[in-house]
């Protein structure tokens, strides 16, 4: 049985049972109120079909537990290295594949944000280090301004 190291005390009574419900090799990845549901299959169509079945369960145990899931809040993302990236595109868009959580569809992500950091779908760190470098730029730009007031 998975269990991720780190979950949520408020959650502890529930999720050993949640861990033995999940029908494919899916790994869940949950850190205070984030959760990832995390999934690998080389074939795109079986990796949405078991995804949808993974969602399917997920949010009916939230809902027989009478747990409250945000559905409009999730995304996801689906990575790939960027020469292939069009081709996914192609095959998403042409057999019109989407994930369902609740009833709702989950929008489609390119970068997200995951405990402060920034992943993207290449898994390249441009954003974070962007990122990074305009939060260092602004800080120092504020330090320059005040230099003057400042005493060494």
């Amino acid at each position: 049985m998975n269990r991720p190291l780190l979950y949520s005390p408020l959650l502890t009574i529930y999720f050993p049972l949640f861990w033995d419900l999940l029908k494919t090799n899916s790994k869940i990845v949950l850190f205070a109120d984030d959760g990832l549901v995390l999934l690998r299959n080389a074939n795109l169509i079986n990796l949405f079909t078991n995804l949808n079945i993974e969602l399917t369960i997920i949010g009916d145990w939230y809902d027989v537990n009478k747990l409250a899931l945000n559905a409009d809040k999730c995304n996801y993302i689906v990575f790939s290295p960027r020469q292939r990236t069009n081709d996914i595109n192609k095959k998403i868009n042409q057999f019109n594949l989407n994930l369902t959580l609740n009833n709702c569809v989950l929008k489609r992500v390119n970068e997200v944000k995951y405990l402060g950091i920034y992943i993207r779908y290449d898994l390249s760190w441009a954003t974070q280090v962007n990122h990074v470098w305009n939060k260092c730029n602004k800080y120092l730009g504020l330090l320059g301004k005040l230099r003057h007031y400042l005493s060494y």
